[in-house]
């Protein structure tokens, strides 16, 4: 039913849960897990016209390839089928783009709040 699952990983603990409920449903549907992280280039700040994109792109890069490393060896351990891609721009765009791209089944997680 689901051959591919995007999950998409920022590091945060709701991530690696969601992560673990895909693999949950990747192993009961035999799917292929799709890991992304988006660094948002968007919204980076600027002063006075100057970008302090370079230095700071590369930092949130690093970041992120830590994320899907940490997301990486967790897949690994269940021995399924996955890939791992990184990409750049607004995280909304590309997390919508991505999944039309690449055919992929895609599940989030909401955290519910008690009243």
């Amino acid at each position: 039913m689901y051959e591919k699952i995007l999950v998409a990983i920022d590091g945060s603990q709701s991530s690696y849960n969601a992560l673990n409920s895909a693999i949950s449903l990747a192993k009961h549907f035999q799917s292929e897990l799709y890991l992304v992280s988006v660094v948002n280039t968007a919204n980076l700040p600027m002063n006075v016209g100057v970008s302090f994109a370079p230095g700071l792109t590369k930092d949130l890069e690093d970041g992120a390839r830590h994320d899907l490393k940490k997301a990486e060896d967790i897949v690994k351990e269940s021995k399924l089928d996955y890939h791992v891609s990184l990409l750049n721009g607004e995280p909304r765009e590309q997390l919508t783009k991505y999944p039309y791209e690449y055919q992929c089944f895609t599940s989030s997680i909401k955290k519910i709040q008690k009243s």
